[in-house]
């Protein structure tokens, strides 16, 4: 959750092997979704499809909704990154009906960015449209978006519908976005890891570039 990718990436591979040598299933196929998260998150699509799929096997053999939900987010994300928009909805939806069972409200926000994002690819604007005012609803009750694992990548996602529909509210709402990275990053100690949390987060990168481009549109 801080970017830093490559350590969590060898703390995933020790917890894996790990869980092999004691026969431990359950961990195993946790490790296999935290590696597909990491792997992910580094647009590294093709080691984060096969983590992913091990560990969802086990996740749906024992019924384990909670991690199942979690791994078929990482799953949608990694289908987009593999340009298969189809194969990415019917994930995020499976995830954000679990969510909706288990009534985890917050997670289920975050399943519903995934499928408004997976829609705006496929061109259905309108239905992503209402997923997004939806979670746009659910941030205006729950500002920080506490709960969630990946609170900008859903600000990022709305803020994309917002743009592509030319909905007035977009600058203001990428304004927001920014000021709760930078309230983010602020509470992290050390600059360099700071630095690190706001570049090396794919879409923290993206919400500060192109709020440096909009800046300089209105100059």
């Amino acid at each position: 959750m801080l970017g830093e990718y490559e350590v969590a990436r060898e703390y995933g591979v020790q917890m894996l092997d790990v869980a092999i040598e004691v026969g431990d299933r359950v961990m195993e196929s946790t490790a296999y979704i935290n590696l597909a998260w990491g792997a992910s998150a580094q647009e590294d699509w093709q080691v984060a499809e096969k983590y992913i799929l091990k560990g969802l096997v086990f996740k749906r053999e024992i019924h384990q909704l909670d991690a199942l939900a979690e791994g078929l987010v990482w799953l949608g994300h990694i289908e987009l990154g593999l340009h298969r928009p189809l194969e990415a909805e019917l994930a995020f939806r499976e995830s954000m009906e679990i969510r909706n069972e288990l009534e985890q409200e917050a997670l289920q926000v975050e399943s519903m960015s995934g499928l408004s994002r997976a829609l705006l690819v496929q061109g259905n604007l309108a239905e992503a449209q209402d997923y997004v005012e939806k979670i746009i609803d659910y941030i205006a009750r729950n500002e920080k978006l506490s709960g969630t694992w990946e609170p900008m990548r859903i600000y990022w996602t709305c803020y994309q519908l917002l743009r592509e529909t030319k909905d007035p509210r977009k600058e203001e709402f990428l304004k927001d976005a920014v000021e709760n990275l930078k309230k983010m990053a602020a509470k992290i100690p050390g600059e360099t890891a700071r630095v690190r949390f706001v570049t090396n987060i794919p879409w923290h990168r993206e919400i500060m570039a192109e709020w440096k481009l909009v800046r300089h549109q209105d100059e």
